[in-house]
């Protein structure tokens, strides 16, 4: 069976990104079947999508590309370690956080402005 990644899978060259940004897609967000559903709708505004299974797989993809301008969606369980990493660099325009309870992200990310 075939996993997000081989579904959604490009080459980490910037050739083949044509899109002013890079949709960096945390796939724990949601179950196999409604994960591809997500990064399909997600294709729709940012068509080059990378998503990634592990904060050691987003954080290379990011120190890959001196010059991508990056929107990133996090979960909730991965977004209190990727964001404070991530969140100074350059290549990161913007950082969601996927969540179910918006109350108990307000105060924590209140130090972060992307």
């Amino acid at each position: 069976m075939a996993t997000c990644n081989d579904y959604f899978t490009a080459k980490a060259n910037r050739s083949e990104n044509f899109e002013p940004f890079t949709l960096l897609y945390d796939t724990s967000i949601s179950a196999q079947d409604e994960s591809q559903t997500i990064q399909i709708k997600l294709r729709n505004l940012i068509n080059y999508l990378k998503p990634f299974e592990s904060i050691e797989q987003c954080q290379r993809y990011i120190q890959q590309f001196d010059n991508e301008k990056i929107v990133l969606i996090v979960s909730d369980g991965l977004g209190h370690v990727v964001i404070p990493q991530t969140h100074d660099l350059k290549q990161i325009n913007s950082i969601y956080i996927y969540s179910e309870n918006k109350q108990i992200h307000k105060t924590w990310m209140k130090q972060f402005k992307k």
